[in-house]
Protein backbone atom coordinates (compact mmCIF):
# COMPACT_ATOMS: atom_id res chain seq x y z
CA UNK A 1 0.00 0.00 0.00
CA UNK A 2 3.03 2.46 0.59
CA UNK A 3 3.67 1.99 -3.29
CA UNK A 4 6.43 -0.61 -3.22
CA UNK A 5 7.57 -1.88 -6.90
CA UNK A 6 7.58 -5.61 -8.27
CA UNK A 7 11.41 -5.37 -8.07
CA UNK A 8 11.84 -4.36 -3.88
CA UNK A 9 8.99 -6.64 -3.44
CA UNK A 10 10.34 -9.62 -4.63
CA UNK A 11 13.39 -8.86 -3.04
CA UNK A 12 11.98 -9.00 0.60
CA UNK A 13 9.19 -11.86 -0.31
CA UNK A 14 12.44 -14.00 -2.12
CA UNK A 15 10.66 -14.29 -5.44
CA UNK A 16 11.09 -13.47 -8.39
CA UNK A 17 9.85 -9.79 -9.54
CA UNK A 18 7.13 -11.62 -12.09
CA UNK A 19 5.46 -12.87 -9.55
CA UNK A 20 5.80 -9.70 -6.85
CA UNK A 21 4.60 -8.03 -9.97
CA UNK A 22 1.28 -10.63 -9.76
CA UNK A 23 0.97 -10.33 -6.00
CA UNK A 24 0.73 -6.49 -6.50
CA UNK A 25 -1.49 -7.00 -9.36
CA UNK A 26 -3.93 -8.66 -7.12
CA UNK A 27 -4.08 -6.71 -4.48
CA UNK A 28 -4.69 -3.50 -6.93
CA UNK A 29 -7.54 -5.70 -8.57
CA UNK A 30 -9.00 -6.63 -5.12
CA UNK A 31 -8.51 -3.35 -3.65
CA UNK A 32 -9.50 -0.39 -6.12
CA UNK A 33 -10.51 1.88 -3.80
CA UNK A 34 -7.13 1.98 -2.22
CA UNK A 35 -5.42 3.02 -5.29
CA UNK A 36 -7.79 5.93 -6.42
CA UNK A 37 -7.40 7.19 -2.91
CA UNK A 38 -3.76 7.01 -3.08
CA UNK A 39 -3.78 9.54 -6.52
CA UNK A 40 -6.59 11.40 -4.69
CA UNK A 41 -3.81 12.31 -1.69
CA UNK A 42 -1.39 12.85 -4.17
CA UNK A 43 -3.28 14.93 -6.39
CA UNK A 44 -4.18 16.79 -3.32
CA UNK A 45 -0.37 16.90 -2.25
CA UNK A 46 0.65 18.20 -5.83
CA UNK A 47 -2.35 21.09 -5.78
CA UNK A 48 -1.74 22.54 -2.00
CA UNK A 49 1.96 21.12 -1.36
CA UNK A 50 0.95 19.32 1.94
CA UNK A 51 -0.54 16.50 3.05
CA UNK A 52 -2.50 16.26 6.31
CA UNK A 53 -2.51 13.07 8.98
CA UNK A 54 -6.39 12.76 9.73
CA UNK A 55 -6.26 14.68 13.01
CA UNK A 56 -4.48 17.39 11.11
CA UNK A 57 -0.65 17.93 11.30
CA UNK A 58 1.14 18.54 8.11
CA UNK A 59 3.72 17.10 6.39
CA UNK A 60 5.61 19.99 3.72
CA UNK A 61 6.28 18.28 0.26
CA UNK A 62 5.75 21.06 -2.52
CA UNK A 63 9.44 21.25 -2.96
CA UNK A 64 10.19 17.30 -3.03
CA UNK A 65 7.18 17.21 -5.51
CA UNK A 66 7.89 19.35 -7.46
CA UNK A 67 11.46 18.69 -8.22
CA UNK A 68 13.19 18.59 -11.45
CA UNK A 69 14.54 15.24 -10.28
CA UNK A 70 12.27 12.14 -11.52
CA UNK A 71 13.34 10.12 -8.39
CA UNK A 72 12.54 13.21 -5.68
CA UNK A 73 9.59 13.36 -7.59
CA UNK A 74 8.44 9.87 -7.26
CA UNK A 75 9.24 9.53 -4.04
CA UNK A 76 7.19 12.30 -2.70
CA UNK A 77 4.07 11.17 -5.05
CA UNK A 78 4.69 7.88 -2.53
CA UNK A 79 5.52 9.59 0.90
CA UNK A 80 2.13 11.57 0.43
CA UNK A 81 -0.04 8.71 1.34
CA UNK A 82 2.42 6.88 3.48
CA UNK A 83 2.87 9.93 5.30
CA UNK A 84 -1.16 10.01 5.59
CA UNK A 85 -1.44 6.09 7.12
CA UNK A 86 1.19 5.87 8.91
CA UNK A 87 1.07 9.43 10.88
CA UNK A 88 -2.04 8.89 11.03
CA UNK A 89 -1.36 5.59 12.98
CA UNK A 90 0.85 6.80 15.16
CA UNK A 91 -1.46 9.82 16.26
CA UNK A 92 -4.28 6.82 17.15
CA UNK A 93 -1.48 5.32 19.48
CA UNK A 94 -0.39 8.22 20.79
CA UNK A 95 -3.98 9.49 21.52
CA UNK A 96 -4.55 6.00 23.36
CA UNK A 97 -1.24 6.53 25.19
CA UNK A 98 -2.29 9.82 26.28
CA UNK A 99 -5.99 8.34 27.38
CA UNK A 100 -4.03 5.76 29.65
CA UNK A 101 -1.94 8.15 31.20
CA UNK A 102 -5.06 10.28 32.16
CA UNK A 103 -6.90 7.09 33.16
CA UNK A 104 -3.57 6.30 35.69
CA UNK A 105 -3.45 3.28 34.41
CA UNK A 106 0.01 3.29 35.75
CA UNK A 107 -0.94 3.78 39.21
CA UNK A 108 -4.52 2.02 39.37
CA UNK A 109 -2.80 -0.96 38.39
CA UNK A 110 0.11 -3.14 38.86
CA UNK A 111 1.69 -2.32 35.35
CA UNK A 112 4.63 -0.84 34.05
CA UNK A 113 4.35 0.73 30.41
CA UNK A 114 7.34 -1.15 27.99
CA UNK A 115 6.36 0.59 25.06
CA UNK A 116 4.44 1.32 21.86
CA UNK A 117 5.75 -0.23 19.06
CA UNK A 118 3.71 0.31 15.84
CA UNK A 119 0.14 0.53 16.20
CA UNK A 120 0.98 -1.42 19.56
CA UNK A 121 1.27 -1.04 23.25
CA UNK A 122 3.37 -3.00 24.94
CA UNK A 123 2.75 -3.53 28.99
CA UNK A 124 3.73 -5.57 31.42
CA UNK A 125 0.35 -6.39 33.90
CA UNK A 126 0.21 -8.32 37.19
CA UNK A 127 -1.94 -11.11 36.96
CA UNK A 128 -4.34 -9.99 39.62
CA UNK A 129 -4.89 -6.70 37.75
CA UNK A 130 -4.54 -8.09 34.13
CA UNK A 131 -8.31 -8.40 33.42
CA UNK A 132 -9.69 -5.13 34.26
CA UNK A 133 -6.42 -3.38 33.20
CA UNK A 134 -6.86 -5.11 29.75
CA UNK A 135 -10.93 -3.89 29.93
CA UNK A 136 -9.47 -0.47 30.44
CA UNK A 137 -6.34 -0.45 27.68
CA UNK A 138 -8.79 -1.85 25.18
CA UNK A 139 -11.46 1.01 25.71
CA UNK A 140 -8.61 3.53 25.30
CA UNK A 141 -7.28 1.90 22.12
CA UNK A 142 -10.33 1.66 20.29
CA UNK A 143 -11.69 4.94 21.25
CA UNK A 144 -13.00 6.93 18.51
CA UNK A 145 -10.50 8.70 16.00
CA UNK A 146 -10.50 11.58 13.68
CA UNK A 147 -13.92 11.38 12.51
CA UNK A 148 -13.86 7.40 11.72
CA UNK A 149 -17.20 5.73 11.18
CA UNK A 150 -16.01 2.61 11.32
CA UNK A 151 -15.50 0.90 14.54
CA UNK A 152 -11.97 0.71 15.33
CA UNK A 153 -11.22 -3.15 16.78
CA UNK A 154 -8.31 -4.12 18.62
CA UNK A 155 -6.52 -7.52 18.96
CA UNK A 156 -4.97 -8.92 22.34
CA UNK A 157 -2.28 -10.98 23.45
CA UNK A 158 -0.77 -12.09 26.58
CA UNK A 159 2.83 -13.86 27.20
CA UNK A 160 5.58 -14.73 29.65
CA UNK A 161 7.33 -12.19 27.22
CA UNK A 162 7.23 -10.28 23.83
CA UNK A 163 8.58 -12.99 21.79
CA UNK A 164 6.27 -14.09 18.61
CA UNK A 165 6.17 -17.61 20.26
CA UNK A 166 5.62 -16.17 23.44
CA UNK A 167 2.25 -14.77 22.75
CA UNK A 168 -1.41 -15.99 22.70
CA UNK A 169 -3.48 -13.93 20.59
CA UNK A 170 -7.23 -13.87 22.74
CA UNK A 171 -9.29 -12.15 20.20
CA UNK A 172 -10.63 -8.40 20.14
CA UNK A 173 -12.46 -8.09 23.02
CA UNK A 174 -10.95 -8.62 26.98
CA UNK A 175 -13.91 -11.07 28.19
CA UNK A 176 -12.87 -12.65 31.13
CA UNK A 177 -13.33 -15.67 29.27
CA UNK A 178 -10.83 -15.10 26.60
CA UNK A 179 -8.07 -13.96 29.71
CA UNK A 180 -8.81 -17.47 31.15
CA UNK A 181 -8.40 -19.11 28.22
CA UNK A 182 -5.16 -17.11 26.76
CA UNK A 183 -3.61 -17.69 30.71
CA UNK A 184 -4.50 -20.97 30.16
CA UNK A 185 -2.68 -21.18 26.67
CA UNK A 186 0.31 -19.44 28.48
CA UNK A 187 0.95 -21.28 31.52
CA UNK A 188 0.85 -24.70 28.55
CA UNK A 189 3.20 -22.65 27.07
CA UNK A 190 5.34 -22.49 30.10
CA UNK A 191 4.98 -26.08 31.29
CA UNK A 192 5.70 -27.43 27.46
CA UNK A 193 8.96 -25.07 27.90
CA UNK A 194 10.45 -26.20 30.70
CA UNK A 195 10.26 -29.67 29.84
Amino acid sequence: IYGIMAKKLGERMLVEESEAQVFLDAREKAFPEAEAWKAKVTEEAKNTGIVRTMEGAVRHLRAALNSSDAYEASKADRQAPSFMIQSSAAEMIKKAMCTMWREGLLFKYDCEFIGAIHDEVVFSVGRKDLQNFLVDAHRAMTQPYGGMTVPIESSISLGVSFGVDQQVEIGSWPTPEAVAKGLQKVAEMQSAASS
